[in-house]
């Protein structure tokens, strides 16, 4: 997936790794356990980096509307 492709860019990216960072972070509170917590983390935001591109998301969140009909 290609962050551009979305107008994500750099900012995208720092989003990312700052919602893998307190995620760790909050899940290491959570279990009380460093390196078990890093574990889970890891697994789990390869499987959202893996699941995303599997389902993208839509640019509007309605159909784009046939030429001469309302937008609305």
């Amino acid at each position: 997936m290609h962050p551009e492709a979305y107008g994500l860019g750099l900012a995208g990216r720092f989003h990312y790794a700052a919602f893998a960072f307190l995620l760790g972070v909050t899940l290491a509170i959570l279990i009380r356990r460093t390196v078990t917590a890093m574990a889970i983390i890891l697994a789990a935001f390869a499987a959202l980096q893996i699941a995303m591109p599997l389902y993208p998301a839509s640019p509007w969140p309605w159909p784009p509307s046939a030429p001469g009909e309302s937008a609305v």
